[in-house]
């Protein structure tokens, strides 16, 4: 088992580890897309079922890591609205990524991670 942060989903504990360095190279150009130019919640909540697919994809690649017989149907069920924030925080958290997506995108950091514009 990878280290990583705690989460819970469906009433199960999972680890997240870090995306490994071939995944970031992959998810990289990925997160800075669909971060660019969002600026709040529902810019993101309004937006297409791609950029949800796309949180998707990175989730399950980190959760792979630990959980490789995990697919995307199990995952769509052990997440909702409520939960995929928090878990696409982990995973860009333990990968370093909350500082450097924020660079590349400002004011598009708390969007992902679920905060509100003042901060919250």
């Amino acid at each position: 088992m990878i280290d990583g942060e705690k989460i819970s989903l469906g009433g199960k504990e999972f680890v997240v580890p870090p995306l490994s360095f071939k995944q970031l190279r992959k998810f990289l150009p990925m997160i800075h897309t669909f971060t660019a130019g969002a600026d709040s919640n529902s810019d993101f909540l309004g937006g297409s079922s791609q950029m949800i697919d796309t949180m998707l994809m990175i989730i399950l690649a980190a959760l792979n890591r630990n959980y490789p017989d995990m697919t995307p149907d199990d995952l769509e069920e052990l997440l909702d609205v409520a939960t995929i924030f928090p878990v696409f925080k982990a995973v860009i958290g333990v990968a370093g990524l909350v500082q450097a997506v924020g660079k590349l995108a400002p004011g598009a950091m708390g969007m992902l991670i679920g905060e509100t514009s003042t901060g919250a």
